[in-house]
């Protein structure tokens, strides 16, 4: 289990208000292990025909589509973790309202910034790190602009972001205020422009390293500080 927080909080809360979100937390963490193994399975035929190959090999595109449902899923952990926030806590946003982590941020600070003073700084050194500024980028390219181009590059097949088609490392400011907002934040310039400048300085990213070490990031902070301080907060 890779959770057990979400257990422990039953001593509080009713178990059935929060069964569907938290065994969506476990599904989600165990489709990024699957599609991690199956990146990894793959990776070395992968890079051997990626450095003969013209086109685009089938087992090549496969595993693209691998390393970025991982990515994808780890992003989904931080969507499903908002709704967590919600019932357990008791927010007030309806099941099917459009809210995210930057909403539960914000609502928060509106009810008692010292009631929740931990939780918020916890909820905020993950949304503050570069694991979630790029795993959030992924999934909002993947979802509303283009795909990602991958290559080999020093031994290590990667995801690219520079795309093929421009000159330089390609993150548009109006993407990321973009994708800041589908995260329910209402990003200031100063925001904004910090993280073009942090998405701006990864050229690409391994896989299946990345995988593994952005997982791991979502989860230290998932379980380690996040699920403790809203035990902390329903034991009060």
């Amino acid at each position: 289990m890779y959770f057990s927080w979400t257990t422990s909080i039953t001593d509080f809360i009713n178990p059935e208000d929060i069964e569907i979100f938290s065994s969506s937390l476990e599904k989600k963490a165990e489709r990024v292990d699957y599609y991690h193994a199956q990146v990894k399975k793959n990776i070395n035929e992968v890079i051997k025909v990626a450095k003969k190959r013209g086109e685009e090999t089938l087992i090549e595109k496969e595993l693209q589509a691998d390393a970025i449902s991982a990515f994808q899923n780890i992003h989904f952990l931080g969507d499903i973790l908002g709704k967590m926030i919600n019932v357990s806590l008791g927010l007030g946003y309806n099941f099917g309202d459009d809210y995210y982590l930057g909403s539960i941020i914000g609502k928060l600070e509106g009810l008692d910034n010292e009631k929740y003073g931990e939780l918020i700084k916890a909820l905020k050194r993950l949304t503050n790190s570069i694991e979630w500024k790029q795993v959030s980028f992924i999934t909002n390219r993947e979802k509303h602009n283009y795909c990602f181009d991958f290559d080999v590059k020093d031994e290590n097949y990667c995801l690219l972001n520079v795309s093929k088609h421009f000159s330089k490392t390609e993150v548009n400011r109006e993407e990321v205020k973009s994708l800041l907002k589908a995260s329910g934040f209402d990003p200031s310039n100063r925001i904004i422009n910090e993280t073009v400048n942090d998405l701006s300085k990864i050229k690409y990213v391994k896989v299946p390293d990345e995988i593994q070490k952005i997982k791991q990031k979502f989860l230290n902070e998932i379980n380690n500080n996040i699920g403790e301080e809203i035990y902390n907060i329903l034991e009060e």
